[in-house]
């Protein structure tokens, strides 16, 4: 399974059991994406063991973004938070994907690194 990641709906855990804080990762990001160990709750009990992958966005894909979590619905009184707006320069997704498989061929399989112009690294 190959997921973007919604950090609102599918919160990440790491191996010990604590919820992942993504923006401190997401801030060490450099050059190249990261992988990370991270696992869901299955909801019928126990865990889902997979990986986080993470990249910085390009400066049109972060404007793009942002502009998209801005347009809330007419008559909506929803502001959007300064996490979601900072998360919005970031490309995640979450795989449960064995760990033979590199991050880069994970990345190509969702169809973005090398085919797209929205990361500062493809």
């Amino acid at each position: 399974m190959i997921v973007r990641l919604n950090r609102a709906a599918l919160p990440l855990y790491e191996p010990s059991g604590e919820r992942i804080e993504l923006l401190p990762r997401l801030r060490q990001l450099g050059e190249k994406p990261r992988e990370y160990q991270a696992h869901v709750k299955d909801p019928r009990g126990g865990w889902i063991h997979g990986r986080l992958f993470a990249l910085r966005q390009s400066v049109e894909a972060t404007r793009w973004r942002r502009s998209g979590c801005s347009a809330a619905p007419s008559g909506s009184q929803e502001t959007v938070s300064r996490e979601s707006l900072e998360c919005a320069e970031y490309f995640m997704v979450w795989s449960t994907l064995p760990a033979a498989v590199p991050t880069a061929q994970i990345l190509e399989f969702y169809d973005c690194v090398g085919k797209s112009s929205w990361f500062s690294n493809a």
